[in-house]
């Protein structure tokens, strides 16, 4: 009784051991993090790099609309390649981004496809406003970073004592509508706002909102420049409070009325 107890004991720690080794020999999975930069112009090419782990082997892209594709980035060819017959490989993570000039300004997904299968969805906004990367030594109003009117700035809060700030010229009593992507691009940040005048006058503020984004809507007050500066609510700071700062003269809609219609009937609102 006891060697047939001894026996079953051996097979099960057999067994378990087998089952453990299994496990962990599982093949790992693609994961995508983020793009940089978050966004593009309809209409342009962007060079654009991928961010995520286990992405060996991906050389191909696909978006929720027909009209994004991406072109992996090659390698320099070898001065032997074509006497080894040899194609040049890619440059890991790098894509050339073509967006055509008809697809809508809007939040899109793209997953990467590599050795190790198809990754997560992330975000990838199209505009049709000039595309801005952020410059850092920007941590003060002195420090403001100069921007176009009606760009997109795609930045991050690196740290918890990180602020941003850029300066722009709206002509006087243009209406100013500053918008921070955040929550709707997978962002962890909870972006606060702030609008100053060319004297450094606090003009307007504006945190997160039901849909934990921030925005602004100023009216420009002369000729004179105005500075924005962004931060995350909690003070909080990582590779993960990226943000796309866009600053326009619109249109934005504020609200609708009435706010619901029968279906089938025609309403105007």
């Amino acid at each position: 009784m006891k060697n047939r107890i001894f026996l079953l004991l051996v097979a099960l720690f057999v067994f378990d051991g087998v089952h453990t080794s299994t496990a962990f020999s599982q093949m790992p999975q693609a994961r995508l993090w983020g793009i940089s930069p978050l966004g593009a112009q309809a209409g342009k090419e962007t060079a654009i790099r991928l961010i995520g782990a286990d992405l060996d082997g991906v050389e191909s892209l696909i978006f929720s609309h027909p009209g994004i594709k991406a072109v992996a980035k090659r390698k320099s060819a070898s001065p032997y390649a074509e006497f080894l017959n040899e194609e040049p490989g890619v440059e890991p993570g790098l894509f050339t981004l073509n967006i055509g000039a008809d697809v809508p300004p809007g939040v899109y997904e793209v997953r990467a496809a590599g050795d190790f299968g198809m990754t997560n969805p992330r975000c990838l906004v199209v505009s049709s406003m000039e595309e801005v990367l952020e410059q850092e030594g920007n941590n003060n109003l002195v420090e403001a970073k100069p921007i176009p009117f009606a760009c997109a700035v795609n930045g991050s809060i690196q740290a918890a004592n990180d602020r941003d700030f850029f300066r722009f010229k709206a002509p006087k009593g243009t209406r100013v509508v500053i918008e921070c992507l955040a929550s709707r691009i997978d962002s962890q940040l909870l972006p606060l706002l702030t609008v100053y005048n060319s004297r450094g006058l606090e003009i307007g503020r504006s945190r997160i909102d039901k849909r934990r984004d921030a925005l602004l809507d100023v009216v420009a007050a002369d000729d004179d420049p105005m500075v924005v500066g962004i931060r995350d609510l909690l003070y909080k700071g990582s590779a993960n409070h990226f943000y796309r700062l866009e600053v326009s003269a619109g249109p934005h809609v504020d609200t609708i009325f009435p706010p619901s219609a029968v279906a089938g009937s025609e309403v105007e609102f």
